[in-house]
């Protein structure tokens, strides 16, 4: 798995979805740790990253991802959406929550 492939999937996925809210990709980095087997992706906005989390569970070349918020999220009470957050269809896109 390659970041400049799972970040394709993860847009069209969302673009599909309807959790896209501007023009172009919304993730804007990436990184990735290999023996821990987990990446990073940033995305530009709060409301795009709110809609990514709900993708969490969703299959990509046979595996379920984890998707998940950095644990420093929670400390920060001032982070918040300043438009509505999108709601994807989950069951449309056969995901089942980790």
């Amino acid at each position: 798995m390659t970041e400049p492939l799972l970040k394709e999937f993860l847009y069209e996925t969302l673009r599909r979805a309807g959790g896209v809210l501007d023009p172009g990709n919304p993730i804007i980095g990436h990184s990735k740790n290999i023996e821990k087997k987990f990446m990073f992706f940033e995305f530009r906005s709060i409301e795009e990253t709110s809609a990514a989390i709900q993708l969490d569970g969703i299959r990509y070349l046979d595996v379920n991802l984890r998707i998940r918020r950095p644990p420093e999220f929670d400390k920060n009470p001032e982070i918040k959406p300043r438009r509505a957050v999108p709601k994807l269809d989950t069951v449309a896109l056969g995901i089942i929550s980790t």
